[in-house]
């Protein structure tokens, strides 16, 4: 498999030159001057009705409907760099992006409260939002599980890989054009494998983008029987 990977990433290579997605400067999918230009989210809102909160938890009104205890999003889907480097992480297989993704997830953790007292406890554990096994053989990787695995390393926290199970082979979250049609989409598809591994735990699920969040809810609700302390999710980009 990694012979074939590295046969993949190598005609990939010569077909497609890396170049830098903002400034175009040649061996580099995002140098160091254009990741600064990628801004952090000052202000954090409710993932469902978008009023502003103090670190992204649900608002009063809207925290009764979910199992989820908040979002927290790096920066906005908004931003064109971060856009396309988003899209060529997961379209061109640019597994290079990893290191400067993940950084922009650690980054935005060092700077909300309340994840550096989650960061500060032995019993939190990070969850990538996992693929469907078609998709994964088609990618080849997981971008949640690369990136979930280069923030456990920079907090020394421990990554539940294949903790969550995606039973259900879903349309792509982007091609649905209404907030119903996409939690419709990604109902029941999930299963957690080992509920008891999360118990007591608190959970920071990762995964790239967020838009209506039913990505994250979903997972959050099949984990819940194991009583975990807090589910929290974590993503590059707020849609």
């Amino acid at each position: 498999m990694s012979f074939l990977k590295t046969i993949k990433t190598f005609f990939l290579d010569l077909l497609f030159p890396i170049f830098c997605l903002g400034c175009k400067k040649e061996g580099t999918w995002l140098c160091q001057d254009c990741f600064l230009k990628i801004k952090l989210n000052k202000k954090q809102t409710c993932p469902s009705c978008g009023h502003e909160t103090f670190f992204g938890e649900f608002c009063e009104v809207c925290a009764a409907a979910f199992k989820l205890d908040g979002i927290i999003a790096a920066s906005s889907y908004k931003n064109e760099l971060l856009r396309s480097a988003i899209h060529t992480f997961k379209y061109r297989f640019a597994e290079d992006l990893t290191l400067p993704l993940a950084e922009i997830l650690a980054s935005v953790l060092l700077e909300n409260k309340i994840f550096l007292n989650l960061l500060d406890s032995r019993n939190t554990v990070i969850a990538p939002v996992p693929l469907h096994k078609k998709r994964y053989l088609w990618r080849g990787f997981n971008q949640a599980e690369l990136l979930g695995r280069e923030v456990g390393k920079k907090f020394d926290l421990p990554i539940l890989n294949n903790f969550i199970a995606r039973t259900k082979n879903t349309a792509p979250q982007t091609k649905l054009n209404n907030i119903l049609e996409r939690k419709e989409n990604v109902l029941g598809a999930f299963s957690c494998l080992r509920p008891d591994l999360v118990t007591r735990k608190n959970v920071i699920l990762i995964d790239d983008v967020v838009t209506t969040c039913a990505t994250l809810e979903e997972c959050a609700k099949v984990m819940r029987p194991g009583r975990p302390r807090q589910i929290w999710g974590l993503v590059l980009a707020k849609g």
